[in-house]
């Protein structure tokens, strides 16, 4: 099952990724690239970096450092982490 998480937004970036589940199953740590945010001149992707491990027999997602904040964010979003 894959992870979910949200994101969580400050000045129109991401600040922090809060997982919800950590899903299973992870054979390596995805790359999270949040979709763009709507147009509005000044969007950029926001980009995390994902780490994993195990959880009795399973990988599963453990973090999320925030590498790109991206820019044109304005709430907290929901989102899945595909395997």
């Amino acid at each position: 099952a894959a992870a979910t998480c949200r994101l969580v937004t400050s000045g129109q970036g991401v600040i922090r990724f809060t997982i919800n589940d950590g899903g299973v199953g992870y054979g390596t740590a995805p790359v999270v690239t949040i979709a763009g945010p709507p147009a509005s001149g000044i969007a950029h992707t926001a980009v995390g970096i994902a780490s994993i491990g195990r959880d009795g027999n399973s990988n599963v997602l453990k973090s999320i450092y925030v590498e790109n904040a991206g820019r044109g964010y304005s709430s907290d979003i929901p989102y899945i982490i595909p395997q």
